[in-house]
């Protein structure tokens, strides 16, 4: 009976397995550059998406108003090219387009002022209006059809509670009138 040679065997083991090492080591070194490619993509994307979020005015009541205003808008809400969140009335049938999209100026439609404690955000779908206030509720989304309650002004008068940032944002960037959103 022969019995194999334990040195041998040893060597042979430990042969393969340092051949093995420069595999594992170049299976490593490739993982770890699909994920930075991964991750430098996901940045650019992050970047871009912050970029644009950082072009929105999103207009805010600094405070809940003693009293809100009950007439109801039905259309859209669009981004306008100054980054100016406004109203765009539904076209009637066979008619063009609705006033109020893709313009700055103050013959577009109604800038929106939101509730306090409302914020937008940036998903798949595009920008997207919640309520804080409501553990983050999905109220709107950026050309969307909607229905908001509230009111039009003509001017950002002083009973209007707003930051002075907010106030210098919409009269520099956002001139015209605005929608005042009431109760839901």
């Amino acid at each position: 009976m022969r019995v194999p040679d334990r040195h041998r065997a040893d060597a042979s083991y430990r042969r393969s397995a340092r051949s093995d090492v420069p595999l594992l080591v170049l299976v490593v070194v490739l993982m770890l550059l699909a994920m930075l490619a991964g991750c430098s993509a996901g940045a650019t994307d992050v970047d871009e998406r912050a970029a644009l979020l950082d072009g929105v005015v999103f207009l805010t009541l600094s405070e809940r108003p003693g009293a809100s205003m009950d007439a109801l808008f039905e259309g859209t809400v669009v981004l306008d090219d100054a980054g100016c969140l406004r109203l765009a009335a539904l076209a009637p049938s066979g008619s063009g387009s609705g006033s109020g999209s893709g313009s700055g100026s103050a013959d577009a439609g109604p800038t929106v002022l939101w509730p306090h404690g409302f914020d937008i955000r940036l998903s798949i779908e595009g920008l997207e209006i919640l309520d804080a206030t409501a553990a983050g509720t999905f109220v709107a989304r950026v050309n969307d059809r909607v229905s908001i309650p509230g009111g039009e002004v003509d001017s950002l008068h002083d009973g209007i509670p707003m930051t002075t940032a907010d106030r210098a944002a919409a009269l520099d960037r956002c001139p015209g009138r605005y929608w005042v959103v009431g109760e839901a």
